[in-house]
């Protein structure tokens, strides 16, 4: 009796603290996905260290989200886009340069770079769960997914060096 006396106010002063924790978490990886996005635009797209590298950069150079870090660099993905939105695979930044000077709209031409949350261990973008820091009963707003926050941003240099021919 005496337990269950002490544990309801323990759940009232928790929640909040949760509550808020989850509201953080919320604008910080709107915050990643979007810094992800501006610096995979100016890397070079085929060279997964150098994109590992910016994920880690977004995710203020840790590689976790601070307050959680069960988010991690491995958790942020990455798609390159033509200008219809349609996806497609990467490809050298020099021979990119060439066919959006040759084509702008074409079919070989990355215009724009998505970076967005997702599950690393589903297939294709699963959500990813958020996980309260201490198992509550009643967190005041149950169990939720993180939408996956995808940003896009236009494709920059993706790495192409201009001193290169």
């Amino acid at each position: 009796m005496e337990f269950g006396i002490t544990m309801f106010p323990t759940d009232l002063s928790i929640g909040p603290i949760e509550l808020a924790r989850a509201c953080y978490l919320w604008n910080t990886v709107a915050h990643v996905t979007r810094t992800a996005a501006r610096g995979a635009a100016m890397v070079d797209i085929t060279d997964p260290d150098a994109l590992e590298g910016v994920s880690r950069a977004a995710m203020f150079g840790q590689g976790w989200v601070p307050l959680a870090q069960e988010l991690t660099a491995q958790h942020i993905r990455y798609r390159f886009l033509r200008d219809d939105g349609v996806e497609i695979a990467g490809i050298c930044p020099i021979e990119n340069a060439r066919n959006c000077a040759a084509n702008p709209r074409g079919a070989d031409c990355i215009r724009m770079v998505e970076a967005r949350l997702c599950d690393p261990e589903g297939d294709g973008c699963a959500p990813v769960p958020y996980s309260t820091l201490v198992p509550i009963s009643a967190f005041p707003p149950g169990t939720f997914n993180f939408p996956s926050f995808a940003t896009v941003a236009p494709a920059g240099s993706l790495g192409r060096n201009p001193n290169t021919p």
